[in-house]
């Protein structure tokens, strides 16, 4: 389509906004439209939740949202996430836009909302935006940037036909990938209903002490700024962060310099079952196998590190043990808990009860589990990279469509 290509500017009033979460005593009490509103939401209307708070008389005339404005992002910790937009579908007398987003209102004569809306979240406006922001640590985009994005600008019944097509092709695949995303749920509830069927203790099962078969080794403890005596050596040192449930990440690991004496006290072994003294609610208890990722490897005192006795039992089905409901109660029950953080201690990890089973039991129990997951995982391999496909399948759509790369129903051939 042979359409001309305009700075945003020509098209919309684009403004800052400087409301902030304050509540100022006499200021009008306003609804906050803030930035999560605006990311994760493709759309805004007054019957939402919004957070309450006050602006100023001023600010409430600037920044108060009406009927086919769109708001973007305007500053993130990554430059990708510049200039998400939202389509505000309704006005409200004390709905105003919040700090750190940017309110577009389009010139009616010349944009429809709508259509702006889709072209912002084009790839052709986003990649304009991103480069334009600026920051190290934190980036940001001014007025006069966005005002400087271009996009093609077709005739109005143009405008409105694409919106309409993009409306509804869209919630086609948001149907799609959102019906994909359950099944996913769906097979991670398999999993965890897996997990319980393998190893959570059953009836007529003995209970014994973890401590029975395992040692509980604690970790380092760092001291800043205390002086070092004797031969020292540098290692690298697991916190609480890099021990997920389930899983490790090693994408960041420290190092610390200790005296060489002290390593061999915290040096993790692979077999070690590694389980977090305090963290969010989700993590505690639930037990990671290391397999000697890092040679070396220290732990940090708020990782423990369950050593088992490999004649009696096995790291994996330990491992397993501490994800099923039994090991959840456990801890919940036992451990300490303020809003969404709780605490163990190596005494109640010592404490956790576990069946009393035959090597040979433990290995064909984590062997029918593995069989499971093997089948599992490759379904829900499958089903992501289908969510990945279809989410770049939409941005592509979008893309064509507010520049005319494709042909639309109903938008003519201007």
């Amino acid at each position: 389509m042979n359409w001309p290509t305009v700075p945003l500017k020509r098209l919309a009033s684009i403004r800052t906004s400087n409301v902030d979460k304050k509540t100022v005593d006499d200021d009008p009490a306003v609804r906050l439209c803030n930035y999560t509103d605006v990311y994760y939401r493709d759309s805004i209307n007054p019957s939402q939740d919004f957070m309450r708070a006050t602006a100023s008389p001023d600010q409430v005339t600037t920044f108060r949202l009406k009927t086919d404005d769109v708001i973007i992002t305007k500053d993130s910790e990554t430059a990708d996430d510049i200039g998400v937009p939202t389509y505000v579908e309704a006005s409200a007398p004390n709905l105003v836009c919040g700090y750190h987003l940017a309110l577009i209102r389009p010139l009616q004569k010349a944009i429809s909302g709508r259509f702006l809306f889709w072209a912002m979240a084009s790839s052709l406006i986003r990649s304009q935006l991103e480069v334009a922001a600026t920051g190290i640590t934190r980036f940001g985009l001014r007025a006069d940037a966005i005002g400087s994005a271009t996009l093609a600008l077709p005739p109005l019944p143009t405008q409105r036909a694409i919106a309409d097509f993009l409306d509804a092709e869209t919630a086609r695949i948001d149907a799609l990938i959102a019906k994909k995303r359950r099944m996913i749920e769906l097979l991670d509830e398999r999993d965890r209903r897996m997990i319980d069927e393998c190893f959570a203790p059953r009836s007529g099962e003995t209970l014994v002490r973890l401590a029975r078969f395992a040692n509980i080794q604690t970790g380092i403890t760092l001291h800043e700024g205390r002086a070092l005596e004797g031969e020292v050596v540098t290692l690298p040192y697991l916190r609480v962060a890099n021990v997920q449930p389930g899983w490790l990440d090693l994408s960041e690991v420290k190092s610390v310099t200790i005296p060489k004496h002290m390593a061999s006290r915290s040096t993790l072994r692979a077999g070690d079952v590694l389980m977090t003294e305090g963290g969010d609610r989700d993590k505690l208890g639930r037990g990671t196998v290391w397999r000697g990722e890092i040679p070396d490897c220290l732990h940090q005192n708020h990782v423990f590190a369950v050593r088992p006795d490999p004649l009696s039992l096995n790291s994996d089905y330990l491992g397993h043990l501490t994800r099923t409901s039994h090991a959840r109660a456990y801890f919940e029950v036992t451990g300490s808990q303020s809003t969404n953080l709780a605490s163990t201690s190596a005494s109640k990890v010592a404490d956790f009860a576990i069946p009393a089973l035959s090597t040979d039991e433990q290995r064909a129990r984590v062997d029918r589990y593995g069989r499971f997951t093997v089948r599992n995982k490759r379904i829900s391999t499958a089903l992501t990279k289908q969510v990945d496909l279809l989410a770049e399948h939409r941005q592509v759509l979008i893309t064509a469509a507010v520049t005319g790369e494709i042909e639309v129903p109903g938008a003519g051939t201007s």
